[in-house]
């Protein structure tokens, strides 16, 4: 069975850039990309089948990376979704999300 994997960040090089390495150490992957996290949520919700999303914990279309994963966790449980940020509060909050599910 083909695996699928979604990237979401809203920053084009960075998207290009894990595209591209994932590529070339899977390339039997399938990778979709979107700039925020609204779109992958409508794109989810319509039938994309992923089973990983990478999503930045910055996106700049009105809400959060941990906001948006815990979306897809709570209606998608089969997908991991990884989660990255710079900034502390967003790796915290990633990390919350993630106890919440796990226990």
């Amino acid at each position: 069975m083909e695996k699928a994997l979604a990237i979401v960040d809203d920053n084009q090089m960075v998207v290009e850039a894990l595209r591209m390495h994932l590529k070339n150490v899977f390339p039997e992957l399938t990778i979709k990309t979107f700039s925020n996290g609204k779109q992958i949520l409508k794109a989810m919700s319509q039938d994309l089948k992923v089973d990983v999303v990478i999503m930045d914990g910055r996106l700049l279309d009105g809400d959060t990376g941990p906001t948006y994963a815990h979306e897809i966790v709570m209606n998608f449980p089969d997908v991991v979704v990884i989660g990255f940020s710079n900034e502390r509060i967003l790796k915290e909050a990633f990390l919350k999300m993630v106890q919440k599910n796990l226990f």
